[in-house]
């Protein structure tokens, strides 16, 4: 997790000014739950941190009340944006202008600011400063000309393209617009933006994070993890209270998803929960860790969000019907097939084919060490295939259950079904196929030259 951390600097050209400066720091978790530090989700429309941002800048605690009604603390706005070509974030072209355009001070008065703005056009006095100012307090040629002969009788103008024929900078000086403080002051600064550095003290922690105003009681995670061979996600709505944290999932009837979300309540929960658990901020720092995400859909300014409710959707009545999961193959990524290779001790280095090779005798083995488990599962059942139902709702054998095989899983029970199978339709542990070895029948079906499908009702 990050966090927006501003600073104040003295300006290089205006000392008595300072410019906001900003970074982004990692923060844990429990900084942001415990300390109010406001979350920095570059690219989450729902954080809307540049809306918050311009609404406390906005607000008339942060003006300068000596300047407001001379219009040198207006409003900010925010940035023109395209989403069809950004260049940068909403968020980081705001900061930009910010730190540009925007001047911090501790108090300021309209003589204080006239008399620093006089002493920077006289230390950068030019040609071109005096013309524009020149300009902008006389706007009558004529009344300019009689103006510039009370400087020097030798001056003779017939347009205001003749007025680059002089070094105006010589003949005027800054004080000879004293009372001019509107077009002094513009000379100096051009739009000038001023803010109170106030803004800084009151919403930031003593490190300098950007905290909010209040804390967070309700998030969403997102829970992102391999699952049945593939990436499986499920989003979860979550209440915190202390240290403990409520987590609902969003269920709906994919049988799946359920599976999914057992998986996750048991390796995270404190106590019981099949679906919905509890847990703390310690494992929520660890579910980050593991590429599990946060959205904090309740610090919106735009449309503010009271908090999620999760919905599950109830399953009918229904007959239970059985299938397996994916396997690995040939499809699989090599980093994937290593990983399954190391998992269990065997070589995992060489081209595809080989890493495949390996991977065949490794089924082989384990095949032989949880044959009597399969035997003595399936002795007492029977089961008929049917190929014309989806396999969506379908669930797990009952089966298999060591957790050290948990990857290969799928593949071991896939090679028995296959090598039980009576005529390609009923499952029965007393018959055995024994026209291919268990090496060839795994390297088929990693191959992808055979396959298993169906959906497996029980016999009663």
């Amino acid at each position: 997790m990050k966090a927006l951390k501003l600073r104040l600097e003295p300006d290089k050209t205006f000392p008595q000014f300072k410019r906001l400066r900003w970074k982004t720091e990692e923060v844990s978790v429990r900084e942001i739950f415990d300390n109010k530090v406001y979350p920095y989700q570059e690219g989450i429309p729902a954080s809307n941190l540049a809306e918050k941002l311009i609404s406390m800048l906005n607000d008339k605690k942060y003006k300068i009340s000596e300047l407001l009604e001379f219009g040198y603390c207006p409003d900010l706005s925010a940035c023109a944006y395209s989403y069809y070509y950004p260049r940068k974030s909403k968020f980081s072209e705001l900061m930009e202008r910010i730190e540009s355009e925007v001047f911090f001070v501790e108090t300021l008065s309209v003589p204080d600011l006239v008399e620093i703005s006089k002493k920077h056009l006289k230390d950068t006095w030019s040609h071109q400063k005096a013309k524009s100012i020149l300009e902008s307090c006389i706007t009558n040629f004529d009344e300019i000309r009689q103006f510039l002969k009370s400087k020097n009788d030798k001056i003779k103008l017939t347009g205001y393209a003749d007025l680059n024929n002089y070094t105006l900078d010589k003949i005027l000086s800054v004080d000879d617009f004293d009372g001019q403080d509107t077009a002094i002051i513009s000379q100096a600064f051009g739009c000038l933006k001023l803010r109170s550095v106030n803004f800084i003290d009151e919403n930031t922690d003593s490190q300098g994070k950007f905290q909010m105003d209040t804390e967070i009681r309700e998030f969403q995670l997102q829970a992102n993890e391999r699952f049945e061979e593939s990436y499986s996600s499920l989003t979860y709505n979550c209440q915190i209270d202390g240290d403990a944290i409520r987590c609902h999932p969003e269920l709906k009837t994919d049988k799946s998803i359920r599976r999914f979300a057992v998986k996750v309540s048991e390796k995270w929960r404190i106590g019981d929960g099949k679906y919905c658990f509890q847990t703390d901020i310690e494992r929520l720092e660890k579910m980050i860790a593991e590429d599990y995400s946060i959205t904090f859909t309740t610090l919106s300014t735009c449309h503010p969000d009271s908090g999620k409710v999760s919905f599950a959707k109830i399953v009918g009545a229904q007959i239970n019907g059985y299938s397996v999961r994916k396997i690995p193959s040939l499809h699989s990524t090599c980093d994937h097939l290593k990983e399954k290779l190391r998992k269990h001790g065997v070589r995992s280095t060489g081209r595809k084919e080989v890493l495949l090779d390996n991977l065949s005798e490794l089924c082989v083995i384990l095949y032989k060490s949880y044959e009597p488990e399969l035997d003595q599962f399936f002795c007492s059942r029977r089961f008929i295939k049917v190929d014309n139902l989806s396999t969506q709702d379908s669930n797990d054998f009952p089966v298999l259950y060591d957790s050290k095989i948990s990857d290969m899983r799928n593949i071991i029970l896939t090679m028995y079904i296959m090598k039980h199978l009576r005529g390609n339709v009923i499952l029965e542990s007393s018959y055995c196929i024994d026209t291919f070895d268990n090496l060839s029948l795994a390297q088929s079906l990693l191959k992808r030259e055979v396959s298993l499908e169906g959906y497996f009702l029980e016999l009663l």
